[in-house]
Order: structure tokens, then sequence, then C-alpha cells
């Protein structure tokens, strides 16, 4: 994978200026600029909730013309609180912690930034964020790049919580195993107890066993535990931070609700034609919403680190960088009643 992430995407290198910023309720996040300083402002919106930014996410972009800002989110590894890190009580993840106030932070990120406008780039989750922070924020949003979409919708809710096993069964099994047959009524709920219970004997098996069953769909087969594990330190945002927005602010309607008011902005979605996790339905019903938008589907499940789909997703970047746009333009086809017939001699 290390060798195919290396002919794909843009060379490693190390960002010009690290930082934090305090964002007020006991929240700091830390965050990353790579790139030229003085080149097209680029935000990735990690997926998660919690999941934070893997070390090769600012390899999408070229460096040369972009100024690339990389970030965890509240409560991600990199920016977790001070008081999580001090007791190890998971409940700190948590608190104040909503989509709405993350749509906030990234806004007051821009104007630590002093950045007039910038495009967006997230996947799962990140997709999540870019689409309400451009509802929000439209005017300061150029271009959002989305891969695996998701809205939040009842629907998505449900496919995640009670149908991935349709094509992952072991790996449900697994899931659901962990928990008491008592418990498997309302699975949302017994994992959200665990993951609150401020035991690390009980919270942290809960959170391996739910990233486990999410990196174990994630992909065209079953990867090895080497990729469906995280360490704690990972995994407790990422699961902990994931049930609780479920539990609390889904299932929502807004993003679409609110639709009209990015249906011009430039957008390329990468969608994995077998995508488990964000099923290709939410981005086909996003696209069909938008005036200005590219879909491409790929053969390729949920990660963005899948071939097909990183390579689609440098191509849009690349749009960005020579023509100010991610959508990839359709090519005109042919009318054959227009083509001259060639002449027979």
């Amino acid at each position: 994978m290390a060798d195919e992430k290396d002919s794909i995407l843009y060379k490693e290198s190390k960002p010009f200026k690290e930082g934090t910023l305090d964002v007020g309720d006991g929240h700091v996040i830390a965050y990353q600029e790579y790139g030229n300083k003085d080149g097209i402002s680029i935000v990735y919106l990690h997926g998660g909730p919690g999941a934070g930014c893997g070390p090769y996410f600012h390899r999408f972009f070229d460096p040369e013309a972009f100024h690339i800002i990389t970030y965890d989110q509240r409560a991600a590894p990199l920016s977790s609180p001070e008081a999580f890190k001090a007791d190890g009580n998971p409940i700190h993840l948590i608190e104040n912690n909503t989509p709405a106030i993350l749509v906030e932070d990234n806004e007051k990120l821009r104007q630590h930034l002093g950045i007039d406008k910038w495009h967006l780039f997230g996947g799962s989750w990140g997709s999540t964020l870019a689409l309400m922070y451009a509802e929000k924020y439209p005017e300061r949003t150029e271009s959002m790049t989305l891969r695996g979409v998701f809205m939040m919708r009842e629907q998505e809710l449900d496919w995640y919580l009670n149908k991935m096993g349709t094509f992952f069964p072991e790996v449900y099994k697994e899931f659901i195993e962990f928990l008491k047959p008592e418990e498997r009524d309302n699975v949302i709920e017994a994992y959200y107890q665990r993951l609150t219970d401020p035991d690390p004997a009980v919270h942290l098996p809960a959170a391996a066993a739910w990233v486990r069953f999410e990196n174990g769909c994630a992909f065209l087969e079953i990867p090895p535990d080497d990729i469906r594990n995280a360490p704690p330190v990972q995994a407790l945002p990422f699961a902990l931070i994931e049930v609780y927005f479920m539990r609390n602010f889904m299932p929502d309607d807004s993003i679409m609700q609110n639709v009209g008011k990015i249906k011009d902005i430039p957008t390329a979605i990468v969608q994995g034609r077998h995508d488990n996790v964000c099923p290709p339905m939410s981005a086909f019903d996003l696209s069909e919403n938008l005036t200005n938008c590219s879909l491409e589907f790929t053969q390729s499940g949920h990660s963005g680190s899948m071939p097909e789909t990183m390579k689609r997703l440098v191509a849009a970047t690349d749009r960005i960088r020579d023509t100010g746009s991610p959508v990839l333009k359709k090519q005109a086809v042919p009318n054959p009643a227009s083509t001259p017939k060639p002449k027979v001699p």
C-alpha cells in the first residue's frame, strides 16, 4: 500500500508551520500548514468524527501550488483536551462538542490563519462537515472535493448500524456479539454507555470493537488486523465521538434541506461504487441537487486510501490548481448526424 501511495500521491513534505488554536470550552485544536504559504488555500477535513489526520493527508495536493491546511478536529487525537490527557475520563471528549460547534471551529481556524476564502476537501464525516460548513459559510467556500458522502440521514444511520453486515456478515457478527444479548436491541445506546464509562477496562475494549467494525467494512475485503485495529489514543475518540454524534444529533435532514444554499459551489464527488460504510446513493442524491457538480464512481470501497479513489482525488485537486475548480467536465459526445461521412472512392 505504501508503494502505491508513493506512486499516486505527491511527495511527503514537512509542514512549514504547526500551531494550536484555543477554540474555547476547554478545547484546543492542533493544525499544520504545508506547501506554499502564498498558494491556493485548501483545508483537509478528516473523517470519524474523531479519527484525526493521517500522515499522508497533505499529499493529495501539489505543494508548489497549494497552501495546505490539515488539523485534528475538536477532541481528535492531536487536539484532545488537556483534561482528557490528565485523567483519562472519556466524557471530556464529548463535552462542548457538536457538529455545529465543529463548523464554527473550522471558521475560527480560517480567520486565525487570515484566509479570505478556501477550498474544502473531505471524506466520510469530513464530507459531512464540509457540506455543513459550506451551507453556513458559502461566501467563504471556493469549492468542495468530497469522498464517501455522508449526510446524517435516517437511511444512512440505519444502514450503518443494522445493514452493513449484508456484505460483511462476519464483521457484523463480531461487532454485535461484543454486546450482551440483552443489549443488542439498542446497539448505539449499548456502545454509548460502555464508551462513557470512566473505567478504562470498560471503555477501551468497546472503542476497539467499534473501530474494528468500521475498519473491517471500509475496504473491498476485510483488511488485516494492523489496519483494522487502532491504539487506544486513536480508537477512543474515533468511537466515542462518532457514537455520541449518532446518538444525539442524527438523523438530521438539514444538509439536504439547505442544499439550495450551495447548489452553485463547484463540487467534485469521488465515490466508491462498493462503499459499504457510506453507500453510493447519498453521493448520487447530493449530486442531483447541485448545478455545478461532477460525480465519479470508482471500483473501490469506502477508504480514501484505495488506489483508484486516490488517483481520482488527486486529479480533482490538480483541476483546482489548473482551472480553479475540481469539477470534471463531461466530454462532448459527437452527434452521428453531424459527423461527415467518409467519401467512397
